[in-house]
C-alpha cells in the first residue's frame, strides 16, 4: 500500500478514535447537518470542545463547514463513512452480547 494512502487513512482512524468525536459523527450522520452548539447540546459537549472536536473531523476529510449567518454547520462529507461505522458497530454489538453471555453463564 501506498505510504501516502497509508497516512490518510491513519488521519482518519486516528480522527475517529476518541469517544467524544464517535458522538458527534453518530450525531451528524443520524440527523444531517447541525450546528456546533447543536451537536455540543446534544452530547453535552461546551462549544469550544465541540468545535474542537469538529476542526479535526474535518481535517481528516470526514465532515466539511457550512457557514450560515453568525453559524457554522457541518455535515458528513465522506459517503463511505456510514456503512464503516454501521459494520464497526454491528460487528461490536455482537462481540458485546457474546461477552455478557459468557459472563452470565449462558452457552
Amino acid at each position: 500500500m501506498p505510504h501516502l494512502l497509508v497516512d490518510l487513512l491513519a488521519k482518519r482512524f486516528a480522527a475517529m478514535g476518541h469517544p467524544d468525536r464517535l458522538q458527534i459523527l453518530h450525531a451528524l450522520l443520524e440527523d444531517g447537518e447541525k450546528t456546533v452548539s447543536e451537536i455540543g447540546a446534544e452530547i453535552h459537549l461546551s462549544q469550544s470542545t465541540a468545535s474542537k472536536h469538529l476542526g479535526t473531523l474535518a481535517g481528516a476529510g470526514l465532515v466539511e463547514r457550512r457557514r450560515d449567518g453568525t453559524h457554522a454547520c457541518y455535515r458528513v462529507c465522506d459517503p463511505g463513512l456510514a456503512a464503516v461505522c454501521e459494520h464497526l458497530c454491528a460487528r461490536v454489538r455482537t462481540e458485546v452480547e457474546a461477552m455478557g453471555e459468557a459472563i452470565n453463564g449462558r452457552p
